[in-house]
């Protein structure tokens, strides 16, 4: 059992908000009030993102470590129709993983992400919290112009190709060079989604675009110099995507690149105090920023040393970071949901309303308070009691009668 803090992924999905109902920290998320900039920021990285939810689709070894996604679940397929028990899962560990927080070169909060870029976006956060300069992913592209089958290839706005009119079944085909041995990956950028079946080499690897599937696409293991082919078959009527962007893996540079950060948070320690509330003890260099994949959201309060200071934000104002100075500290964050004070003092002031508009209307209408007297038959004077049911009879009649019964106050006085 891992009682740490970390994040808990899974690459076949039911629903995107499934690391909710299983209780689990993750990526994948759905909410009409999630924040757009860490949804947006996500996208960037080559995540599935759309609207009001990310999903875990599209990870790579570099955004698992950065992102702490500690353990991943797998199974058969992408979904979890093929699930009939637990022994139908594996899980891997990623020890590579860092924590929620982290202490990083200062660089990282002036790094602004491209909306399309994904690779150099990945190379860029990844050198910017290290300081340095490496490749980690080794962009290329692909050999010649793609090959339109039953479609008409032509150029399309915002730097768009477009594969239009087609007859039978339509596909786009690239053939691609290796340069280096390792995990190919692909992305196609675009504004304009059109779902297409995606082959390589002749094996089905899934849908592109639409439902959940633009992201960045794992093409498989292959050798320095091997050659691919990638084929698209459109299940629309048309398809559009930027000039496609494929990159291999460089693992090498990418674990030195997370081992020199482990080693700059060998002291540093995280601590969920509560489901709000959340503490890091750092020992910072000079230049440093403690760099958290905490999305910034109106709420937080951050304590440094006790002392309430200003968070900063990274990636496109998507994430926050706190600056410190060289030496040890202790920084705390605190989430109080924005408008939920306002909202209490609101509830109490409507419930005390409410109150005192009962007890003043109490007050005002008193209620009629009804006796009930128990007198026995032998202890009533029938004399008496005939009286008072006369008189009783007289004042009723006043009271319903009363200009009749001045009338004939008049004629008694006339007489």
């Amino acid at each position: 059992k891992d009682d740490g803090f970390y994040r808990i992924e899974k690459n076949f999905f039911r629903s995107v908000n499934d690391p909710m109902a299983a209780n689990m920290y993750g990526l994948s998320h759905s909410s009409s009030t999630l924040n757009s900039k860490a949804i947006d920021m996500l996208g960037y990285f080559g995540f599935t993102s759309n609207g009001h939810y990310s999903r875990f689709s599209g990870n790579t070894p570099l955004t698992c470590d950065i992102f702490g996604v500690k353990y991943i679940l797998d199974s058969e397929g992408s979904t979890t129709s093929t699930i009939t028990s637990a022994d139908d899962i594996s899980v891997t560990e990623n020890l590579d993983a860092l924590p929620i927080g982290f202490l990083a070169s200062g660089k990282v909060s002036a790094l602004e992400l491209s909306e399309y870029d994904v690779f150099d976006n990945q190379d860029n956060l990844l050198n910017a919290l290290t300081g340095g300069y490496r490749e980690f992913f080794k962009i290329f592209t692909a050999d010649g112009i793609p090959y339109a089958e039953n479609c008409i290839k032509g150029s399309f706005e915002k730097q768009h190709i477009g594969f239009t009119n087609p007859t039978g079944e339509a596909s786009v085909t690239y053939t691609i060079t290796v340069p280096d041995s390792g995990e190919v990956y692909m992305y196609l950028p675009t504004d304009y989604e059109r779902e297409a079946s995606l082959y390589v080499n002749g094996e089905y690897k899934g849908i592109c675009f639409e439902s959940d599937n633009h992201n960045i696409k794992d093409l498989g293991s292959f050798e320095k110099g091997e050659e691919v082919e990638i084929k698209l078959v459109l299940r629309r009527s048309d398809l559009y995507f930027r000039e496609p962007q494929f990159a291999v893996y460089n693992e090498e540079a990418e674990k030195s690149a997370i081992a020199k950060l482990w080693e700059k948070n060998s002291e540093t320690k995280v601590e969920k105090l509560s489901q709000t509330d959340i503490r890091f003890t750092v020992n910072a260099s000079a230049n440093d920023v403690l760099f958290t994949t905490i999305p910034a959201e109106k709420g937080w309060t951050v304590y440094v040393d006790g002392n309430a200071v200003e968070y900063g934000t990274a990636l496109n104002d998507a994430l926050m970071t706190v600056e410190l100075t060289e030496g040890e500290h202790i920084v705390e964050f605190k989430f109080f949901a924005a408008g939920l004070g306002t909202g209490i003092i609101l509830t109490v002031c409507g419930i005390l309303i409410f109150v005192g508009m009962i007890l003043l209307y109490l007050k005002i209408k008193k209620p009629v308070r009804l006796t009930a007297i128990k007198n026995n038959a032998s202890d009533i004077d029938k004399t008496d009691s005939d009286d008072i049911i006369n008189i009783s009879d007289t004042e009723q009649t006043e009271a319903a009668f009363p200009e009749e019964t001045a009338a004939e106050g008049k004629d008694d006085n006339t007489e």
